[in-house]
């Protein structure tokens, strides 16, 4: 079984926020929006307004926007959301971008029909944190929103496979890990019903896809 990592969420919010300050861009922060959310808007599984937690630069947002959703995106990171806010500008599409701790998000009131999760879910070591997650997900949503969520199954190639919890969060600052389906379903145990988890490949990667609706 993977151990989860001692890291606090604001650690790893200032190891991200290194990370998007640098000249080069980190590998997940690619131009458009990930095949995931492409494929959820060709299924037809996006309605109402949108919550993106940890929205990185805002491609799914700013794509989503495009379609005509209404889209908030939130991350821990500042230098992600000044990103975001700059990529919406420039492409003229209306955004709402927040610098926001994706456990506290009890002001934006209960407004979302949809939330997106890709890729966040799987920087939480602790079960507190991801369970207070899950709670203020709720707090925000709608009876029958959806939730999908789409989070490493594997921790990514083979080498970093090869490395421990410690050492990873020792070269990175954050320590993203495999998630297993006991972690989610313990995670949205209350208030929420699980009604599906996958698997899916995308990249080198192997992911769990999660489709859980509020309560």
């Amino acid at each position: 079984m993977l151990k989860a990592h001692k890291v606090t969420i604001a650690d790893t919010a200032a190891a991200f926020n290194r990370v998007y300050t640098q000249l080069s861009r980190p590998a997940w922060d690619t131009d458009g929006p990930t095949p995931f959310v492409r494929e959820l808007v060709q299924a037809g599984e996006i309605r109402g307004e949108i919550l993106d937690a940890g929205c990185g630069t805002g491609e799914n947002a700013i794509y989503l926007a495009l379609q005509g959703y209404r889209v908030v995106g939130v991350d821990a990171a500042p230098a992600a959301i000044e990103k975001a806010r700059s990529k919406a500008q420039q492409r003229g599409v209306a955004v709402k971008f927040l610098n926001a701790d994706a456990r506290e998000l009890m002001a934006l009131g209960p407004r979302f029909e949809t939330i997106l999760d890709v890729g966040l879910f799987h920087v939480m070591g602790k079960s507190a944190d991801r369970k207070q997650y899950a709670d203020s997900l709720r707090s925000v949503t709608r009876s029958g929103a959806v939730l999908h969520l789409l989070a490493f199954k594997d921790r990514g190639p083979l080498w970093l496979n090869r490395l421990g919890t410690r050492l990873r969060i020792w070269i990175s600052g954050f320590g993203t890990h495999g998630v297993t389906e006991n972690e989610i379903k313990i995670a949205f145990s209350e208030g929420w019903k699980i009604e599906s988890i996958a698997e899916r490949t995308y990249g080198w990667g192997t992911f769990r896809l999660a489709h859980i609706r509020r309560a």
